[in-house]
This record gives structure tokens, sequence and C-alpha cells, in this order.
């Protein structure tokens, strides 16, 4: 995992998306189970999980990364949609509060150069939640680019202190 883009990104929701009160790293957070429920998180909350990178070496310990991020959205909201058609625009905009967060997540993501990346961060994928209650997760899945130089090797460098000419 990339530590360096991993807080790059999420410096740059917590400065751009101010309605966002938590973000971590993905760990199933949000999944019910006994155990996580000891470790309650605000909401919305942001979980960045690093999905797989495929590597291809190039030359001299280089290597380049396709990689897959994604993001959780994750809001809570206990109204339901039954009677959306029957709300006013205002009432039906706070119905479906949970697609604008989304879409501000979004906003602050596409197109940004992570530190730590070689390449901006571009959407491939919105995946919606088909299957909540009071629990609404939206994924969003963003491609980049990546160089990885830890294995190129180091090479002293020298001084010249005298150069003769002819």
């Amino acid at each position: 995992m990339n530590t360096t883009a991993l807080l790059s990104i999420g410096t740059r929701i917590k400065t751009l998306c101010p309605t966002i009160q938590h973000i971590d790293l993905y760990n199933n957070q949000y999944l019910p189970d006994a155990e996580l429920q000891a470790n309650p998180f605000s909401k919305p909350a942001v979980f960045i999980e690093f999905g797989p990178t495929q590597w291809d070496d190039t030359n001299d310990g280089i290597q380049q990364g396709e990689g897959l991020l994604r993001v959780h959205v994750v809001i809570e909201v206990y109204a339901d949609t039954y009677s959306l058609f029957t709300l006013t625009p205002v009432e039906q905009q706070t119905l479906l509060e949970h697609y604008q967060v989304a879409q501000q997540v979004h906003a602050a993501l596409q197109d940004f150069a992570a530190d730590g990346t070689a390449t901006a961060l571009q959407r491939i994928n919105s995946i919606p939640d088909h299957d909540y209650d009071n629990i609404i997760i939206e994924v969003l899945e963003y491609h980049f680019r990546d160089v990885d130089t830890s294995a190129q090797p180091e090479y002293e460098t020298a001084t010249i202190r005298h150069v003769v000419a002819d």
C-alpha cells in the first residue's frame, strides 16, 4: 500500500468535503459485526481501500503499476424513498443526500494527482448500494498509475576535484 498516497487522498477529502466526519483506511468497518460495533464511527464517513496493483518491470529495478483505489462513502439515512415523488424538491434533495455526498467526494478526487502516484485518479466505476436499511454505502473506484523505485540500486557519486584540459 502506498502510505503517501493514502495520506494525500485523505487530506484532500478532509479539505474539500467538510460534511465528511470520519476518514479511515478500509477494514470492513461498516459490516454488521459485534467486534466492529465496539468502534462506532461518525457519518458521513469515507473509507479508503487500495485494490490490487498489476506491476511490470521497466528497467534497473523500477516498476510501473496499474492500481485500483476504492473509496467507500457511508451515510446514515432514516427516510424512505417510497414517497419520493410526492415530496417538494427541497425534501427530495434531503432524502437523496447520500448521492450528493458521494458526488462531492468524487469531485474532490477526479483528476487529483495524489502524492505518491504517477498519474491522476480517474473514476472507472460507481457501485450503488441496493440492499440497505439506514446505512447506505456507495463505492467509487478509481484507476491510477504508480511507479516504484524502491528496488532501484543506489549508485555512489564521485566528486571530480580537478580537471586537466588539453
